[in-house]
């Protein structure tokens, strides 16, 4: 029996703005990342195209959505872009 191969990344979401978590209403394709990023992986903020600060969540959404909307959050006045990876498990 063949041992199943494993993957790090399985899904992610490169230099998205900020601001998609401001918009009230969220089409399909943005509604269909957000829920995607319910799920644990690693962040990267970015100030322009400069990473600022690299994360780790067990629930992506949550943890960015803090940064993007909690004014006292220690990064909110910092970046405006972000990328998120979603992690991988075994696929055969």
């Amino acid at each position: 029996m063949r041992k199943p191969k494993t993957t790090i990344v399985k899904a992610y979401a490169k230099m998205w703005p900020r601001a998609v978590f401001d918009i009230k209403d969220k089409g399909k394709l943005l509604r269909d990342v957000l829920d995607l990023l319910d799920q644990p992986g690693v962040y990267v903020l970015y100030r322009d195209d400069q990473p600022y600060y690299v994360g780790s969540a067990t629930r992506l959404i949550d943890r960015l959505h803090k940064h993007a909307n909690v004014t006292k959050d220690r990064y909110y006045n910092f970046w405006n872009y972000f990328s998120a990876f979603i992690e991988g498990g075994p696929f055969s």
